[in-house]
């Protein structure tokens, strides 16, 4: 009875599959010229396709892999400063604009759509509304205060002093070194001893924990770009038992996710023990800080600090990695500029002696080391995806056009950074931009150098990663004074992909030196 009823309804269904079909194709027709046509977005210019369906941004950021970047730059070349990317998305392309937009009193949503590729919906990076932000923001605020990275100097001092050994041990036996990959390893240690209870102590591996850093991160901003079009994609696969997910995919999938899993187990056992670190520490753990504050229940599972502390690794991790490897490829291939360092280096510091590491504090005094690396930062612009917020309350204005309120607005920090008529020939490294001592110049400091984003939203974590950048620049090149390039050129530096984060080519041999 019950296969007759099926191969009934099967009939059925088989019957009406014309005008299912019809029915179908008028629905999908309806949406697309009411998005074109009578949308309260129609009047921005943009691609028809575009306007229709994200579908647009899927082929240029799935199929061809983070290329929707470089085809936003031909969109504004044809279209002007204002472009519809999406059906309920703009981008524009105007510094002068930024400031307005992106401020402290504004209160911006983050676009959900948009920031489902981190797939972290409970950590303050991917909170969604603005008051739930600023809660759990404020939680981890105190710890990123420039007075409470003070307290973490001797961790900073510590985490170099073992780089410089262990770069030391490669000069002695004039191995090729991946500096990109010690950088790495460098910021995830000083990361994780602040975040979690047991730090990864990455600079003790070999080679400079070259498999965790060539296969984890990159795998994980592309595993994030498909998420964002495929929401379903990373929850289902880190719910998947390690035996099916290792039958399924390919062995370095296993790898990004267990140490996704690795980061949840640190979170558990803040959760389960409160997170007493394995030696007394003169700082609070920032996992441990936040469950033992005084947020809502709700605000300190375990999934809420898995995620926090996810963001908070990923993000300093990669961001000082990016910075320090562009500013240490052009000095490289500057001689005169790294000469000019290296004389600041030790003039100002003429009695310590080589095995001394001196202090962040100490380094961030320098004008010619600060000017060198403003200019990393703006020429590495280590976030390089656009910034999508929304005002839920109030409709945005930009030029002739009103942008109704709900509506996604975007901007990208490299459009800032690489505006020419803000720095001239800007992709060009030329520290002495920053040492002008004139209004314009330190208009450009405060208000176009952006890497960590501007207002409300801006990245938690910039004090803690500039005085990480400082202290390696500062000590690496005072300490060896002949570092030279190894089959390494400007192609492996040349943001090829766009997955959030810059990612050179696929084949990148990375920063790969010499010490002699």
């Amino acid at each position: 009875m019950a296969i007759i009823n099926l191969t009934a309804l099967f009939s059925r269904l088989v019957s009406n599959l014309p005008y299912t079909s019809l029915a179908l194709l008028f629905c999908v027709a309806y949406v697309a010229v009411y998005r074109i046509y009578f949308s309260p977005l129609a009047h921005v210019p943009g691609p028809k396709l575009a306007a229709v369906s994200s579908l647009y941004e899927f082929y240029h950021d799935c199929i061809r892999l983070g290329q929707f970047v470089f085809r936003l730059d031909e969109l504004h070349k044809q279209y002007g400063p204002i472009v519809r990317i999406g059906p309920s998305e703009v981008h524009i392309k105007d510094a002068q604009f930024f400031d307005k937009f992106y401020n402290v009193t504004t209160k911006l949503d983050k676009y959900d759509w948009f920031y489902r590729f981190a797939n972290t919906p409970y950590a303050s990076f991917g909170t969604i509304k603005a008051e739930d932000h600023r809660l759990r923001r404020s939680a981890l605020a105190k710890h990123f205060s420039p007075a409470s990275i003070i307290r973490l100097d001797p961790v900073i001092t510590q985490a170099v002093s073992i780089l410089c050994r262990r770069l030391e041990e490669h000069r002695r036996g004039k191995r090729v070194v991946d500096l990109g990959n010690a950088f790495r390893c460098f910021s995830g240690d000083v990361v994780t001893e602040y975040v979690v209870p047991d730090p990864l102590t990455l600079l003790e591996h070999e080679n400079f924990a070259a498999d965790y850093n060539s296969v984890f991160i990159r795998r994980f901003a592309i595993f994030g770009t498909f998420n964002r079009h495929l929401g379903w994609l990373l929850p289902v696969m880190l719910s998947m038992p390690r035996w099916l997910l290792l039958l399924t995919n390919p062995p370095a999938v296993l790898q990004v996710f267990s140490r996704i899993k690795l980061i949840e187990e640190q979170a558990r056992i803040v959760t389960q023990s409160g997170g007493p670190p394995k030696q007394k520490k003169n700082y609070p753990l920032v996992l441990s800080s936040i469950y033992h504050s005084d947020l809502p229940a709700h605000e300190k599972t375990l999934i809420r600090l898995a995620q926090d502390g996810l963001v908070l690794v990923m993000a300093g991790t990669e961001t000082t990695a990016i910075t320090l490897s562009v500013a240490t490829y052009h000095l490289l291939t500057k001689p005169h500029l790294l000469k000019r360092l290296q004389i600041e280096l030790q003039s100002s510091f003429p009695a310590a002696a080589d095995d001394t590491i001196i202090s962040y504090r100490d380094l961030e005094k320098l004008p010619f080391l600060t000017a060198c690396l403003n200019e990393s930062l703006r020429l590495g612009s280590p976030v390089s995806g656009r910034l999508p917020r929304i005002d839920p309350n109030s409709p945005i204005t930009y030029g002739d056009h009103t942008l109704p309120a709900g509506t996604a607005i975007s901007m990208t920090l490299r459009d800032i950074h690489y505006d020419p008529s803000i720095y001239p020939d800007p992709r060009s490294f030329n520290p002495d931009r920053w040492l002008e001592d004139t209004d314009r110049a330190r208009k450009l400091h405060e208000h176009f150098l952006v890497p960590f984003g501007k207002g409300a939203r801006s990245c938690i974590g910039n004090n803690l990663a500039l005085a990480g950048m400082y202290a390696i620049l500062g000590n690496m090149f005072r300490k060896f004074e002949a570092i030279e390039l190894f089959e390494t050129t400007a192609d492996d530096f040349e943001m090829a992909y766009d997955f959030f984060s810059p990612f050179a080519k696929s084949d990148s041999k990375g920063l790969r030196v010499l010490i002699k």
